[in-house]
């Protein structure tokens, strides 16, 4: 942890923590949290996002549940949520460029596009293809 502290940008460090920390967190909840995923990745989203909410209520410290159920609230409509989990997520870890993008598309859905190009302006000029792909869709004119 003090590695964290006093180099915070070393991915030399963080990316082994952040594969430590994800076996810790989920070691108690692995059976729910690996159903979870299955869901997700077998296109079931409600289902997902409904495991990956039991899940998080039994441990709320992992950020990587949050943007799968971002993926899933996504999936099934939920842009709310889907927004509240990104915002959970980027507020622990940082900017995802992918995440911000994703968030713009919820925002377009709920009726927001001058947010929903914020997020893809700030996506594409971070060099997230998905963002450039959006921003020119949506925002051209902007």
């Amino acid at each position: 942890d003090s590695a964290l502290i006093y180099l915070p940008g070393d991915t030399a460090i963080i990316n082994p923590y952040r594969k430590i920390e994800l076996v810790v967190k989920r070691g108690p909840y692995d059976e729910l949290y690996t159903k979870a995923i299955t869901a997700y990745n077998q296109k079931r989203y409600a289902e997902g996002a409904r495991l990956m909410s039991d899940f998080i209520s039994k441990e709320p410290t992992l950020d990587e549940a949050y943007q799968i159920r971002a993926y899933c609230s996504y999936y099934i409509g939920n842009y709310k949520q889907s927004i509240s989990d990104i915002d959970h997520f980027m507020s622990k870890r940082g900017p995802d460029y992918f995440l911000l993008s994703l968030r713009g598309i919820n925002y377009r859905a709920l009726g927001n596009l001058d947010q929903a190009c914020k997020d893809f302006k700030t996506s594409a000029d971070n060099g997230n293809p998905d963002g450039i792909s959006n921003y020119g869709k949506y925002c051209g004119g902007r």
